[in-house]
């Protein structure tokens, strides 16, 4: 007996039920393994059942469709269901990971794990909540608050590490060859009659008091960067705003500058430290960190000098160390982080520098570090938004 349209349209949509279920499945139990989603160990309503380890689908987007498509159940909503027969509860899949619930609370649970995966295997750039929107089916606004949570969490872990309130000393190598060196990731225009900026206009017309006040100064937001030849480990720490006049140079750092960021703090004892002619980076390791021991090996690059040879020499005049200095690795790592801030970042918040620009730096230095240690994957992410 030859079956009817109406049973085999049902056929068709058994099959991709069961096939969207055995993904979301899949999705769900390589989450779990590796830490993204906690689930509770006793049901949140009765206290005394446990959820079940299968997911339960229970909406599916664009229901109801006269002609079945390949995309009909891709992004369903699925739930786990408490054990007890007289409770019965349904928790919402996404609603057991780290962020608040009404962060992503529209978002589903292959939505989520294609925004991550989308976020970890980005080259040059982080992908827009545009982009993210249009690829998984979602809002903008759904998009955009998963990837700014993304970006905070990451952001701490990072900042904690350059204040040194975690452990890295592995990563650290004693006697190692460090590059330090400073970079602007903005600039600011600010008026000379602004309130926001008085002190530090005042402050220039004190050092300069036989120049007349421009009308504007510009204001160079600037980070302070550390890192490891051999490891590739990276340290940042932001800078304060300097003003300076129109078309002049942008401020060198300055050594109480380098003393305030504390980043070689963190270097090893007995490194060498390579810096790019600044004045500031010898005055701080030979003064404010002169028990570290540090051989500062500088170039000039005001006069086109990026690299020299330097050889160190013991008490008996024995060379023992011979090295190129320069500061090309930690350049590059300025033109990426460049390039990983979003250009749509304003630069100003209320007169001042926008902090989100800090936390996208920070980020990025989360995950060059991650990248550095082969360890850039859902495992240590996960691991990072339960922090």
């Amino acid at each position: 007996m030859h079956s009817s349209y109406v049973e085999k349209r049902q056929d068709v949509l058994v099959k991709q039920i069961q096939k969207a279920s055995e993904h979301a499945q899949s999705c769900w139990d390589t989450a779990v393994q590796n830490g993204l989603f906690h689930v509770p160990a006793r049901c949140e309503k009765c206290k005394r059942g446990r959820y079940s380890k299968k997911l339960e689908m229970v909406k599916a987007k664009n229901q109801g469709v006269a002609h079945v498509s390949a995309k009909f159940f891709k992004y369903a909503h699925y739930v786990l269901r408490c054990d007890n027969w007289t409770c019965r509860h349904r928790l919402n899949a996404v609603r057991t990971a780290p962020w608040p619930e009404k962060c992503c609370h529209t978002l589903t649970l292959e939505q989520v794990a294609e925004i991550i995966c989308m976020w970890l295997q980005a080259k040059q750039s982080p992908p827009s909540p545009r982009t993210v929107a249009d690829r998984v089916s979602c809002s903008r606004w759904a998009a955009q608050s998963l990837l700014d949570f993304i970006t905070m969490k990451t952001a701490a872990v990072a900042e904690d590490m350059s204040a040194g309130k975690q452990v890295i000393s592995r990563r650290l190598r004693p006697a190692e060859v460090y590059e330090i060196d400073g970079a602007g990731i903005g600039k600011l225009f600010v008026s000379a009659r602004s309130e926001h900026w008085k002190r530090q206009i005042e402050l220039w017309n004190r050092l300069h008091p036989r120049s007349a006040t421009p009308k504007y100064f510009q204001g160079h937001v600037r980070l302070l960067g550390v890192t490891c030849r051999t490891t590739g480990w990276l340290l940042l720490k932001p800078l304060p705003v300097k003003l300076v006049p129109p078309k002049a140079r942008p401020p060198q750092e300055s050594r109480q500058e380098v003393a305030q960021a504390n980043l070689l703090k963190l270097v090893p004892k007995g490194s060498v430290v390579c810096a790019d002619g600044a004045r500031g980076f010898p005055a701080s390791c030979k003064k404010d960190f002169g028990n570290k021991k540090f051989r500062v090996a500088q170039v000039n690059h005001q006069k086109n000098i990026f690299t020299k040879r330097y050889t160190f020499r013991n008490l008996w005049g024995k060379a023992y160390r011979r090295i190129i200095a320069g500061t090309q690795q930690l350049d590059s790592t300025w033109r990426h982080l460049k390039k990983w801030r979003p250009q749509s970042l304003q630069q100003k918040l209320q007169s001042g520098v926008n902090p989100m620009r800090f936390k996208w730096a920070y980020s990025y230095m989360w995950r060059h570090n991650a990248k550095c240690e082969n360890m850039l994957n859902l495992k240590t992410l996960s691991d990072t938004l339960w922090r």
